[in-house]
Formats: structure tokens, sequence, C-alpha cells
């Protein structure tokens, strides 16, 4: 994902997330000087970032299947039509 001058990038692994990685450069994108002494308040905004990404993914888990309408049309069904050659 992409912001003007930043991204942030998840590493899977086996199909989940094993860390998301902020990279910031430059601050003011964000709304922050880039010197040591704000270093703090860059750091709590892309923690913020992550948390954000980390809250989307969550909501959007459970969300899929919720509904037994759903259900049915995402599982495959089995009938007797099947594969076989048509006459």
């Amino acid at each position: 994902m992409f912001y003007k001058h930043s991204r942030t990038k998840q590493h899977l692994k086996d199909g989940r997330a094993m860390r998301i990685e902020t990279v910031i450069n430059a601050p003011r994108d964000l709304g922050c000087n880039a010197r040591l002494p704000n270093l703090d308040e860059l750091s709590a905004k892309a923690r913020a970032c992550n948390q954000r990404i980390l809250h989307a993914e969550r909501v959007g888990q459970g969300c899929v299947l919720a509904s037994p309408a759903f259900e049915r049309i995402a599982h495959p069904t089995v009938d007797g039509r099947g594969g076989g050659p048509r006459p």
C-alpha cells in the first residue's frame, strides 16, 4: 500500500501475515517534522497505520460466511450431474 512517499508492506508465510513493515520516506506526508526530537510522534503514527491495517483485516475475516445464504453460495455443491460426458 502506498501513500505519497511512504509505503506499508506485509510479509506473508503460508498465507499468514508474519509482520507489517511501514516505511516513511517523507515524514511531512504524515504531518511530522523530520528531526530526531519528533521520532516518537513519527513512530506512533507508523504504529497507528499498522494497527489500522490489522483492524481492517480482522473485521474482514468474520464477515464473509456470516450469513447462511453466503455459506450456501461460497461452498461447492455435489449433485448427480457431475463432470461426466454429455449426450
